[in-house]
């Protein structure tokens, strides 16, 4: 059965066998402790432990005088009186609003910088908006507005572990910072499902661009992703229809095994080749390393050309030990990394090989243990600040660029910045306007320069 009669006030455990008339009245605002509260009390702010006071609370109160609970030095003052808590949490726009005496349409609309408020209600939103050291929350507003952050990057690699991503993820957070912008980071694994799942779903909408290090490219699903910018970094994804930061892979491999090739070693062997995933990277130095023996008019031989299992320290480590077994007479080594190098050396120690005099040995990437291992690694440098930097420029650059309408396009050998045609199946009605979709301009492309660095172990 429904009962509308209203529920009952609770009364206090002394009170109950008082009358109505016979019960203490309390005011609103009243700080006064009734007998059965064991702590002190205001009808206010509820019950609280005395020591409370000396620390900030997030309760807002609008009081003539004085401040109840919370020291004043943790409060601010509005314009109508009331009382800003800067505990607890962080400062919202309403806050900024009573604040500053304003609506916080007002607030949002000077953190928008509209133009049409008024001067001084503009320096007294921003008052407020330094006083609470507010910070708006650029990726909630993105994701209610259906618009891009205006400072937040993402960047996308395989493994932050893997020692030549941490530090290229180091040098686009720097010249990110240096542009006042963040940096939001994400790791695939190299997981190609993954790096799709990144760019469909996780960065459209709340980041201001991407770029990429991928290691299969979702070209199809980076095209349709017309109102984020990307940008690739690194070796793969050479052709594609996108903006392009990316290294000389052929000259990378020719460079390394010509060095080796002068300081006289004939038989080089090549740890790198293409395993089970495809590395456009691994196909092109392995093609800079057939380039610079056959200029040599030296013999390359299929059992000197060796996959790693994991580019990392043991892929190195379980590849050279198979390979000096196999092939005693090997004088020298072109790795695929300096990660993969490191463990080769460990590996030619526990054979006891020397390096470089029974063994010389050249890696890729320039990582910083390179300098410091034993002996320190001779290797081919790849400019990551540089790479950043340029990757960094080409989302945030606003600049006019030219709208291709038909044809093909050669990515071309020369240095610095180019641009190129739509690749193939592209042509006039891609770009048709009246079919509702945006020209798409010529992807840009930087070649990053490369450089050897000598060390002990050649």
């Amino acid at each position: 059965m429904r009962c509308d009669r209203p529920a009952r006030r609770r009364t206090p455990p002394d009170e109950r066998h008082l009358t109505n008339r016979e019960r203490r009245p309390r005011s609103r605002g009243s700080t006064a402790r009734p007998s059965w509260c064991p702590w002190p009390w205001s009808s206010r702010s509820g019950p609280r432990a005395a020591e409370l006071d000396e620390r900030p609370r997030t309760r807002t109160a609008v009081l003539p005088d004085r401040i109840v609970g919370p020291t004043a030095a943790n409060h601010l003052r509005c314009h109508n009186g009331a009382v800003i808590s800067r505990g607890w949490h962080a400062p919202t726009l309403q806050d900024v609003a009573r604040l500053a005496g304003v609506s916080a349409r007002t607030v949002s609309n000077v953190v928008n910088d509209h133009p049409h408020v008024s001067p001084t209600l503009r320096a007294r939103v921003r008052t407020a908006i330094t006083e609470l050291d507010y910070r708006p929350a650029w990726g909630g507003r993105s994701l209610q507005s259906g618009q891009r952050s205006s400072d937040l990057l993402t960047l996308v690699v395989p493994d932050v572990k893997a020692a030549f991503y941490g530090e290229l993820a180091h040098a686009v957070a720097d010249s990110a910072r240096r542009r006042g912008l963040r940096l939001l980071l994400e790791q695939t694994g190299g997981d190609l499902d993954l790096e799709r799942d990144v760019v469909a779903h996780r960065v459209t909408g709340i980041s201001r661009g991407l770029i990429f290090a991928p290691i299969g490219v979702p070209v199809d699903l980076l095209r349709r992703q017309r109102d984020l910018p990307v940008v690739l970094i690194g070796e793969h994804g050479r052709g594609s229809p996108l903006d392009h930061v990316y290294v000389d892979s052929v000259e990378i491999g020719r460079l390394a095994t010509q060095h080796l090739i002068d300081r006289g070693r004939r038989r080089i062997a090549f740890l790198g080749a293409q395993g089970a995933q495809p590395h456009t990277s691994a196909v092109q130095r392995l093609e800079g390393y057939r380039q610079a023996l056959s200029g040599a008019g030296l013999v390359l031989s299929p059992d000197t050309v060796r996959e790693l299992p994991a580019w990392d320290e043991a892929g190195g480590f379980e590849t050279t030990t198979a390979l000096i077994a196999e092939q005693p007479a090997i004088d020298a080594l072109v790795v695929g990394n300096d990660a993969a190098a490191l463990g080769a050396l460990r590996a030619l120690r526990s054979l006891g090989r020397t390096v470089p005099a029974d063994v010389a040995v050249v890696g890729i990437d320039d990582i910083r243990a390179a300098a410091y291992a034993s002996p320190p690694l001779t290797t081919v440098a790849l400019d990551r600040p540089a790479m950043a930097d340029s990757a960094v420029s080409l989302i945030t650059d606003t600049s006019p660029h030219t709208t291709v309408d038909t044809g093909t396009g050669d990515l071309g050998t020369s240095t610095g910045t180019r641009e190129r045609g739509l690749p193939q199946g592209e042509g006039p009605a891609a770009l048709d306007p009246s079919r509702g979709s945006p020209p798409l301009r010529a992807p840009r492309t930087v070649l990053s320069p490369i450089r050897l660095v000598v060390r002990d172990s050649t």
